[in-house]
């Protein structure tokens, strides 16, 4: 009966106000200010749930017109919000409270981390994803230190405990790989049985086929092209020296590398050649020309991966050579290329072959002086073409140290 009274005379006093009548409401429940509002301007208004607080108002000579904006005003103020649907209008509590305040930001604190097994590098760029992943506010920070194996990092508590927790899995020695590889060339022109003595070499040096999953020769047919992983063993100094009792095998390198797990590792032999990649007249009629140095050679790149007891091989193996030909205004190159990625077990080696090039030779013999003697001279000289076919194989052994 109350709150009836109440509401009566605040829709009295109200319509005085509007006569020119000063308006002053303190301390009225929202809803009966949101009742005469709404009631005044004869709006259709839903309210999916009770309105709460209270409403302090002082109005000199308020306008018709002006209720409405008035009442968004309040609603808003008070963390509600005035929506409109056709004619339907709906009061319902806002997304964005004007009376919530901002959350502060957790405060920061300085915090070294001392690492022992790995570098400060890797340290702050595994801590940085590690925070970037946990943080949500605040922001972080990771320095290295100059003179020390130290991330200094500023962060929140709650975030240096995380970090805290992660060190230790983080800072473990990692394994090294020690990589051995014969990078190989073979003649097979006119041989038919290079295969068999390339199978021959690995089967006395210790090698026993372990898989063969392309299903390359070995024996009779040779070893010709495909990929075949050898068992743990095996002497690849051996295997070299029975290698180069073969004239028509090449060793063009035997590099052997000791790579940290999941680092790159790279050896290159060669030269460092200029092409000629344009030229460019000058207004004097000069001619420039642009050089590009490029290296030709045996180049090998393993990037290995320890996975328990087996070793991922990230391998890039690439053999290049200049050519004598001049069918060209410039130089040429042979390139040979092999990118692949290899599981095995530790200490197992794996084979790649089947990268056949094929070039055409042309050359002469003659004796000096009687060779120069017209038409009888040809009696003295020789001239040949030939077809040469090379074989690029790569042995690569890895084992964890």
């Amino acid at each position: 009966m109350f709150k009836f009274l109440a509401t009566i005379m605040l829709s009295f006093y109200c319509s005085l106000a509007f006569a020119g009548t000063p308006v002053e409401l303190v301390e009225a429940p929202l809803s009966d200010f949101v009742q005469w509002a709404t009631t005044n301007q004869e709006l259709d208004v839903l309210i999916p749930e009770p309105i709460e607080g209270t409403v302090t108002i002082n109005i000199h000579n308020i306008e018709d017109n002006e209720i409405l904006p008035l009442l968004e005003t309040v609603l808003t103020s008070n963390g509600y919000q005035l929506d409109l649907d056709g004619t339907l209008y709906t009061i319902q509590k806002s997304s964005f409270n004007l009376n919530e305040e901002p959350e502060p930001e957790p405060e920061k604190v300085f915090v070294s981390y001392e690492f022992e097994n790995i570098s400060n590098v890797k340290g702050q760029r595994i801590f940085n994803s590690i925070l970037a992943a946990l943080s949500t506010k605040g922001g972080f920070s990771c320095v290295l230190s100059p003179s020390a194996n130290i991330v200094l990092v500023h962060a929140s508590e709650d975030l240096q405990k995380e970090l805290t927790h992660y060190q230790p899995v983080i800072d473990v020695l990692t394994p090294q790989i020690l990589i051995e590889a014969v990078i190989l060339e073979t003649d097979l022109t006119g041989n038919k049985d290079v295969g068999v003595n390339l199978a021959s070499a690995l089967m006395v040096n210790g090698f026993t086929v372990a898989s063969n999953t392309f299903n390359a020769g070995i024996g009779a047919t040779g070893l010709l092209g495909g990929s075949v992983v050898f068992n743990r063993g095996g002497d690849i100094r051996g295997l070299v020296n029975a290698l180069n009792k073969d004239s028509r095998n090449k060793i063009l390198s035997t590099p052997k590398i000791l790579v940290l797990d999941r680092e790159s590792g790279l050896i290159s032999v060669g030269q460092n050649v200029p092409f000629l990649i344009g030229t460019e007249t000058t207004e004097g009629g000069g001619v420039i020309q642009k050089i590009q140095r490029k290296d030709v050679g045996v180049s090998l790149q393993v990037k290995p991966f320890v996975l328990g007891q087996n070793i991922q091989l990230d391998i890039l193996q690439e053999s290049s050579s200049v050519t004598t030909s001049t069918a060209a205004s410039d130089i040429i190159t042979n390139t040979r290329r092999i990118k692949t990625i290899a599981n095995l077990i530790n200490g197992q080696t794996l084979f790649l072959g089947g990268l056949v090039s094929e070039e055409n030779r042309e050359g002469k013999t003659r004796v000096p002086l009687v060779s120069d003697i017209p038409v009888l001279g040809h009696l003295f000289k020789y001239e040949f073409e030939e077809n040469v076919q090379r074989e690029l194989s790569v042995l690569l052994k890895a084992e964890i140290i």
